[in-house]
């Protein structure tokens, strides 16, 4: 009987649905399907397999003003227990009081839905009760900052779980309400299962050595940065047992650990359970160099700090736990998830962690819009989101490690033989969009080639082993997490020359890319690898110590550039589209509801000063978002910019490419779309056309131009020109060809002359009639030895040298 009237309502719901379809002739177009930021279309169809969801719940974004929110509004009470508060949830609330409010369940007849037609048909799916996401606050936590300071509207308490009294109506309510409801209902989802990227190992070896820090480089890094405090990662896995000894054997301020949630229990107690996490925890960051603790001295993590707990130690990178188990069933939860995911992101007065980077070695192969827009919102806040590939060794999409490329750093696992790892060991997943490669198993039994890490000290009461060895992809993600958490630390503790904080994550991703160990067909025989991208292994593997090099070796930077010079394709037409998002917010301006869409191309170019940059010197590239910025290929919905370079190499026409190498000009494009609003029978949308005043961004990270050698006292710039012989060679070290500017104060003869060590005269040039200015001659140096030469440049009355390194 209970069976019975289910079915009934969820027919009764459909016929709703079929009746405002045929009552409206563009409601019988299929609505357009969704894609990525490339425009590849990452929705799939087909029926979601039973074992892949919770069948009594349905995920629900309510569109601001439809759930009443003087029912949900609370006044957080203070702390009275200073163990109970880990940092008071870092949020200004107490863990008690917390575990209170997301235990909450509303009634769906308490009045927390006013639009009582609504209410019936939840009733008619079988709703009974709504429960909380996230612990936002209608009344106070409205908006959110992000990592660079920018504030931007926040609803998270619009986000609900719909519990239902059967386990037939989730699939029927998905598609019901947001369709029927639009104007209430913004999203409806199902709530997923997500497992681990791990692969189980028990192979039982003791020890590990430090192969997979040779192979990455992080003990190079670690000559530069160990991680600064200040710098938070998120973990949302499992759990994370802040108990263990190599974790701080604590948490909150002070410890290496410093809050987080159980979203299983709604209690602080995130470590109970934590077995994946606490592994990926060590990886990110178990503590350095800390042999004086007993029994605690078994693995480094990147941004372990150093020395911590003695005098003039540190930390290193700060650490939360995220606990999304659901505790019925014991799997990783989507719901959970973007709790997780949501208030982890979040940074406002009285809510949100504020993290800067998120790690989730989690995933599944069903796609979820209600994941995909959390991942949206954690990227807006400025959070790097680091996520594995999956352990399936094919091309299949994974979430949510393949929505947009342009938020999530999608990483592979490589073995010690510098492959994508395919062997019986373990099976990376790979394709396009995977991002790079990092340490996730060995290929032979070589005690010092595996990964081996803290683990949940729950199963063993704290005695015996605390360490064992952890593979997979799972293993792979925390390596890229960690060296962007080094890559974070360093710019905030370097300062960067004051543009560090206006960085994206974009740069973080694109910087970690561009100092890449690319593998090709030479260097690893019959592997089939390409030079630049390739879906078997991305940009190639991390390696630490040529990004800190370039940073602090060469003095790479990171620069942001735009323009409104821009041209215009002819309007194509897409289909229908659901726009969603707050009304009244400035960075999505589009007003929800149902709209047919145009697009257009928006292209430009943007150029490079080389009186800025060294563009000898290898030079790199990326789009970026933008206020006012051109939106995405992807589905208009998330109203979200993204610039696209078009021009690089190494791009092999999968992805954008990254190395412009001496190109000035930069090929860029975004789109603008014209929407036009279709529910003429609720309230006229019109037409709008976002962004109206298109403009695109990049990144270029490069060396700026090393100075000049003058022969004199440099530009006269009271005189507006120059008083004497300037000059500077690029690249140096050079390879094939040297480049030689050089200035002059006035039209004349010049030579330039090269000698080897012993004073031979390795190349010579002269150049009559040479203009006031700036000037280059090209000096090939590809068939001298290496080592060391004199670059000198004489006008005839002045002369100045430089020297110049030829590298083999």
């Amino acid at each position: 009987m209970h069976r019975w009237k289910s079915g009934i309502a969820a027919l009764f719901a459909i016929a709703i649905l079929i009746h405002v379809t045929a009552s409206h002739p563009l409601l019988g177009q299929s609505i357009a399907p969704l894609m990525n930021d490339v425009g590849d279309t990452v929705l799939q169809t087909g029926p979601v397999p039973d074992s892949m969801y919770v069948h009594n719940r349905v995920i629900l974004k309510f569109r601001p003003g439809v759930l009443n929110t003087s029912i949900l509004c609370f006044t957080v009470p203070a702390a009275t227990n200073p163990d109970e508060q880990h940092e008071i949830d870092m949020q200004g609330m107490p863990g008690a009081f917390k575990t209170a409010v997301m235990a909450q369940s509303f009634p769906i007849d308490s009045g927390i839905i006013a639009d009582t037609a609504l209410r019936s048909a939840l009733r008619a799916l079988g709703g009974s009760h709504l429960r909380r996401i996230t612990s936002a606050n209608p009344c106070l936590d409205t908006f959110t900052v992000t990592r660079n300071g920018d504030t931007i509207p926040a609803d998270d308490y619009n986000w609900m779980v719909l519990e239902l009294n059967n386990d037939t109506n989730a699939l029927n309510a998905v598609n019901v309400l947001p369709e029927v409801y639009s104007q209430q209902v913004e999203m409806a989802g199902l709530d997923l299962f997500r497992t681990t990227h791990r692969i189980p190992n028990d192979l039982g070896y003791q020890l590990q050595g430090s192969f997979w820090r040779r192979y990455t480089g992080i003990e190079s890094a670690w000559d530069y940065q160990t991680g600064n405090s200040a710098i938070k990662v998120g973990i949302i896995d499992d759990g994370l047992d802040y108990r263990h000894c190599d974790l701080g054997a604590g948490v909150g301020l002070g410890h290496k650990v410093t809050g987080g949630w159980n979203y299983g229990s709604h209690s602080p107690q995130f470590c109970i359970g934590g077995r994946h996490g606490t592994q990926v925890a060590g990886i990110i960051g178990a503590l350095t160099d800390n042999s004086f603790v007993s029994g605690c001295d078994g693995v480094a993590g990147i941004g372990g700090g150093w020395e911590y707990g003695a005098a003039g130690g540190s930390p290193g990178l700060q650490l939360l736990g995220f606990g999304i188990s659901n505790a019925v069933t014991g799997q990783l939860d989507v719901a959970m998830e973007i709790g997780a995911l949501r208030e982890a992101s979040a940074r406002g007065p009285n809510y949100g962690y504020g993290v800067h980077i998120v790690n989730m070695s989690i995933g599944g192969s069903t796609y979820s819009e209600a994941e995909r827009s959390a991942v949206d919102y954690a990227v807006e806040n400025g959070v790097s989101v680091v996520c594995s590939r999956g352990n399936n060794g094919d091309p299949a999409a994974t979430y949510p490690a393949c929505y947009d490329q342009s938020w999530v750093v999608n990483v592979g696992g490589a073995t010690s033989d510098f492959h994508r790892s395919d062997n019986k060991q373990l099976h990376s997943s790979y394709g396009a969009g995977m991002d790079l490669l990092a340490p996730g198993n060995a290929l032979t039994v070589e005690n010092d080639s595996y990964i081996r890490t803290p683990i949940y000290t729950g199963d063993n009461g704290g005695l015996g082993d605390l360490y064992d060895f952890f593979s997979g992809t799972s293993a792979a993600a925390p390596h890229v997490a960690g060296t962007i958490g080094l890559l974070r630390s360093d710019a905030a503790d370097n300062a960067w020359a004051s543009w560090w904080n206006q960085l994206r994550p974009e740069d973080y991703e694109g910087m970690v890319k561009a100092s890449c160990w690319d593998l090709n067909g030479q260097t690893v025989q019959g592997s089939g690898y390409v030079v630049g991208y390739d879906p078997q292994t991305g940009w190639g593997h991390l390696k630490a110590d040529t990004l800190f090099d370039m940073i602090h070796g060469n003095e790479y930077r990171c620069q942001h550039y735009s323009t409104d010079q821009v041209t215009y394709s002819s309007w194509t037409t897409m289909g229908l589209f659901w726009f969603g998002r707050n009304v009244n917010d400035p960075f999505h301006p589009i007003r929800p509801g149902l709209y047919s869409v145009q697009r257009r191309v928006v292209s430009g170019v943007i150029w490079i000063d080389p009186d800025v940059w060294d563009i000898w010197s290898p030079l790199y590239t990326w789009g970026i978002g933008g206020y006012n910025g051109t939106l995405s290929a992807a589905h208009p919905n998330y109203q979200t910019t993204y610039t696209e370079v078009t021009n690089a190499n190494g791009g092999n026409g999968l992805v954008p490419g990254l190395s412009h190498n001496s190109a000035l000009g930069i090929n860029v494009r975004g789109y603008q779309y014209k929407a036009t609003g279709v529910w003429s029978w609720m309230t006229p949308l019109g037409t709008q056309i976002v962004p109206a005043n298109p403009r695109l961004y990049v990144s270029v990270f490069g060396r700026p131009v090393p100075p000049m050698k003058t022969a004199g006292v440099g530009q006269d710039e009271a005189a507006g020109g120059i008083s004497s012989l300037a000059m500077n060679v690029a690249p140096n070290p050079a390879a094939d060809v040297a480049t030689v500017r050089y200035l002059v104060p006035h039209g004349c003869t010049v030579r330039i002359t090269l000698y080897d060590a012993l004073g031979h005269d390795r190349f010579h040039t002269t150049i009559e009639h040479t203009a006031a200015g700036a000037n280059t001659v090209a000096v090939p140096v590809g068939g001298l030895p290496g080592g060391l030469y004199l670059c000198h440049v004489t006008d005839g009355s002045q002369s100045v040298s430089a020297p110049v390194i030829v590298a083999r």
